[in-house]
Formats: structure tokens, C-alpha cells, sequence
């Protein structure tokens, strides 16, 4: 095997690096999300939340959680044809949503206290 061959063939070490901390911060957004989701959960108990707001808000971070796995999933897809590239736009955009959607939560969150 030449040494060519050796470097086609095995990733490049920082893009399978990026791919490890993008995995990480996505497996931190997806905890974050189920915790807004008991959080919700445990506040509408204590019926301080309206049944409008306290579904909307579980939409928001049942979503999040869910662009997370396909994040997730997309990698894996992806690493198993030893391709390490998360730039490309199909893997960019679950993160981007999932991102949004548990901003958007943890703001809904801030408004049931209101």
C-alpha cells in the first residue's frame, strides 16, 4: 500500500475531530430539550401554565430533540462511508433548527413565568 493510499483512504483527523464535537454539542442540545420538557411538565403541574403555551412549548423541544437525531443519524450515515464532512447543508440544517427550536422553547419557557 503506498502512501497515497494511506492518506485517500483514512480521514483527515481534523475533520473527524469536528465531527466528535459536533456530535457532543448536539447530544448537550438534545439534554437540554428534555430537560425544558419535564421542566414544562413539572410547572404545568402546579397548573401556572396555560394548556396553549405548555403544548407549544413541548412542541418546541420535542422537535428540537428530533432534528437532533436526525443530526445524529446523518452523521452515522455518513461516517460509515468514512466520510467526515459536516459542512454540507444536509447536515447542517437539522442543527440549525434544533438550535432555534430550543431558543425558541427556553424563550416560551421564560414567558410562563411571566
Amino acid at each position: 500500500m503506498t502512501v497515497r493510499e494511506i492518506t485517500e483512504n483514512t480521514p483527515k483527523i481534523h475533520e473527524r475531530d469536528a465531527a466528535t464535537l459536533a456530535c457532543d454539542l448536539v447530544r448537550q442540545f438534545i439534554t437540554i430539550a428534555i430537560g425544558g420538557i419535564a421542566f414544562a411538565v413539572g410547572t404545568f403541574i402546579t397548573a401556572t401554565v396555560s394548556t396553549g403555551l405548555f403544548w407549544l412549548i413541548l412542541l418546541a423541544f420535542g422537535l428540537s430533540v428530533c432534528c437532533g437525531f436526525l443530526f445524529l443519524m446523518h452523521v452515522i450515515h455518513r461516517i460509515s462511508r468514512s466520510d467526515y464532512n459536516i459542512t454540507a447543508p444536509s447536515v447542517r440544517w437539522p442543527v440549525i433548527w434544533q438550535i432555534a427550536l430550543t431558543a425558541f422553547g427556553i424563550f416560551l419557557l421564560c414567558l410562563s413565568f411571566r
